[in-house]
């Protein structure tokens, strides 16, 4: 068996692991230059289209308000740009760059203010590790994404509930009155689907919710609500989230 050789890496670096007669081709590399070598491969990956997303996550600072990032391609009007998604406590800031401004923010990002970056692309999967006084680490794996990416800005996105059916949402602003999710309510209108679909099962359960009426299980602590009353109690925990 020949263990994955990594380029500008030591045979005797790549490690081969079998585990119950089965192979993991996970590759760890734990070398300084590992941090240039993920950048590498993320511009490689930027300019053949083989990018299908990645995250920066675990802030070096645990009270930083920016938890993580997630980039995608985009194809935009304007062209092809990297799409980032700022995911802070309360918040989401979504901003569109150029290849070239977006390579140069991921590394910047990288200087300092995350510790963990997971890239996907077609080919394969690296995991880049940044330990305080350790050596970086970098992981290669096998791709868990076997198709280009969907690029299209303006892609359909699954949602238990649709915006433009849902009069109740644009009672609570969340929604104009075309249907579209307001600016800034983004994070709201995905935090009451998250609960939608929490409360998904219980619903399921039950038909009293074509009459109107949702139950919930005695269990619970609650009593039967009206329709009125469960959009309420949606809102609020939405609220609390």
């Amino acid at each position: 068996m020949v263990a994955k050789h990594v380029p500008g890496v030591s045979p005797n670096r790549g490690a081969t692991l079998a585990t119950n007669n089965r192979l993991d081709n996970h590759a760890r590399v734990s070398v300084p230059d590992a941090k240039q070598r993920w950048l590498a491969l993320l511009a490689a990956a930027v300019r053949d289209g083989s990018l299908v997303k990645l995250t920066l996550s675990r802030p070096c600072c645990a009270e930083a308000s920016l938890k993580n990032v997630i980039v995608r391609p985009v194809a935009l009007r304007a062209g092809d740009r990297l799409s980032f998604v700022f995911r802070h406590d309360t918040r989401d800031i979504t901003k569109n760059l150029t290849a070239e401004e977006g390579l140069a923010r991921i590394e910047s990002l990288l200087n300092g203010e995350f510790c963990a970056a997971n890239l996907f692309t077609i080919g394969q999967s690296a995991e880049l590790e940044l330990r305080a006084g350790q050596k970086p680490r970098l992981a290669l794996g096998q791709p868990r994404h076997v198709s280009a990416p969907e690029t299209s800005h303006d892609r359909a996105r699954k949602r238990l509930i649709d915006p433009k059916q849902s009069l109740w949402l644009h009672l609570l602003g969340v929604t104009t009155a075309e249907g579209k999710v307001r600016a800034g309510m983004e994070a709201k209108f995905r935090q009451i689907n998250r609960f939608v679909e929490i409360l998904r099962p219980l619903l399921d359960r039950t038909d009293a919710d074509r009459a109107g009426v949702i139950s919930l299980p005695e269990s619970a602590g609650t009593r039967s609500l009206t329709v009125r009353g469960s959009i309420s109690l949606i809102w609020a925990a939405a609220r609390a989230i």
